[in-house]
């Protein structure tokens, strides 16, 4: 397959990840829109992961897993191991000037044994960080999860502190893993996740300052429902008028009866409908089907649901949590009630939900926040990145 030829002076980057072509993943639609920049030449990145079979395309290098590492626990240090050998065939190391992790963890075994180009590795949320023992985050995350966390935690700060780079996706994170990994502020980096605004064709409509026609169609978007919130968005509805419903999108199917419980032990039963795991493909189409977008998360990196959001310019609703505030401005556009406080959130959902003049205004306003979120500013930023932390090869 013949690729155009990218500017010599772009970095050639290694990129692993542990996730591809997997469209319900989050780190799958980065990946793809750093693979599309490759395609168009706009990057020099080849892609190296578990999830490519076998292909002749020369972008794209499969890592083939043993039985008997697959059979093990710990998967990602597994690939890790798989990662640093392939890095070390001449063929690979000759046309590579920089490696990048897409998750911190799988550059463990380049921490442990060093190669001759620099290493970035990325930390995309917190869960890791906020679990400072095992007993932490037991009620939020459940005992065997929050050992694991606690596990995990210990690993991402080792590797953080050893690896030329770490690049975060809020300015919210990056002060947690500089404060509590106690990584050189010098060496932590903001990348913005990117959002491909050509996906969306907002309807100028929505600007208007005119109320939607009954229901307020109001949509949860969120796999992980419990740190979405789900919870406090159920006790704030009560409080609703029945004009409002609910679309619950995002969590797998094993959920569906738990989750359906819970909204009638809340009385909610004709007003909540369940969508269930959603396809990143349709994203665009349901936040099209609904008046606004509602994901009062308990903690959050940065958000990108909210940034799909604003592109599609449906009101967004968020808590103050994590990096949210960064993606809706401080409230500007959008709303930001305080997390896990469902009093709170629905006095917020209240004006969201009745104050037309005022949601137009954050509509529009977000219309022209979340280009500094595109995909082409985030590609632009990550080659800058790359190019400052390259180092002469001695």
């Amino acid at each position: 397959m013949k690729q155009p030829r990218p500017n010599p002076q772009t970095p050639r980057i290694l990129f692993f990840t542990s996730v591809f072509g997997r469209s319900t993943v989050g780190g799958t639609t980065f990946v793809s829109y750093l693979l599309g920049a490759s395609r168009r030449g706009d990057a020099n990145i080849r892609f190296a992961s578990a999830d490519i079979q076998g292909t002749d395309d020369p972008l794209l290098l499969p890592v083939r897993t043993p039985a008997l590492l697959n059979a093990l626990p710990l998967p990602w240090l597994s690939q890790s191991v798989l990662f640093r050998r392939l890095a070390a065939r001449p063929d690979v190391g000759v046309s590579t000037d920089l490696i990048w992790h897409n998750n911190l963890i799988t550059a463990a075994a380049f921490a442990l044994f060093p190669v001759r180009v620099p290493v970035v590795g990325m930390i995309n949320d917190y869960s890791n960080l906020q679990t400072s023992s095992p007993l932490a985050s037991r009620r939020e995350f459940g005992a065997y999860r929050s050992a694991v966390r606690w596990f995990w935690r210990g690993i991402e700060r080792f590797v953080a502190r050893r690896v030329d780079t770490v690049v975060v996706n809020s300015e919210y994170l990056k002060r947690r893993v500089i404060e509590e990994y106690g990584v050189p502020p010098e060496r932590v980096e903001l990348l913005y996740k990117g959002v491909d605004l050509d996906r969306f064709s907002p309807d100028s409509t929505r600007t208007l300052a005119e109320s939607p026609s009954p229901p307020t169609r109001i949509l949860f978007l969120k796999s992980d429902f419990v740190r979405g919130g789900l919870w406090d968005l159920f006790e704030a509805l009560q409080g609703l008028p029945e004009e409002v419903t609910l679309t619950v999108a995002g969590p797998a199917e094993s959920f569906h009866s738990r989750i359906m419980t819970r909204a009638r032990d809340a009385g909610l039963a004709d007003r909540v409908f369940w969508r269930g795991n959603t396809p990143h493909r349709e994203v665009d189409r349901l936040l099209g089907e609904h008046d606004m977008l509602c994901v009062p998360s308990r903690s959050e990196a940065l958000g990108v649901v909210f940034l799909e959001a604003l592109a599609a310019g449906i009101p967004a609703v968020g808590t103050s949590a994590g990096g949210i505030s960064e993606v809706l401005d401080g409230g500007r556009a959008g709303w930001l009630a305080p997390p896990q406080d469902p009093a709170g959130l629905l006095e917020t959902l209240k004006e969201a939900t009745t104050n037309h003049q005022e949601r137009a205004s954050r509509v529009s306003h977000g219309l022209g926040h979340v280009r500094r979120f595109s995909t082409v500013v985030m590609i632009d930023r990550l080659l800058a990145l790359a190019g400052k932390t390259m180092r002469p090869i001695k």
